[in-house]
């Protein structure tokens, strides 16, 4: 088969949507910043707790062996 280069295509390009744009390239990237935002949150905050916890019973410890 023999094609025309001359010809037009029949079918229009379709239209591309700015908004479709701009989601499909930053959507990824914003989720990845989400995730490792909350996996650092939560990462410090149980470092926090196990911690102050270990502080805690040291003090208790040291409290009652000096009472």
């Amino acid at each position: 088969m023999h094609l025309r280069f001359y010809s037009v295509d029949s079918k229009p390009e379709p239209r591309i949507n700015p908004h479709t744009v701009f989601y499909r390239q930053f959507s990824k990237p914003f989720i990845k910043i989400c995730a490792l935002s909350l996996g650092t949150y939560y990462g410090l905050i149980y470092t926090w707790e196990y911690l102050e916890k270990k502080n805690n019973e040291r003090e208790i410890k040291y409290e009652s062996d000096h009472d």
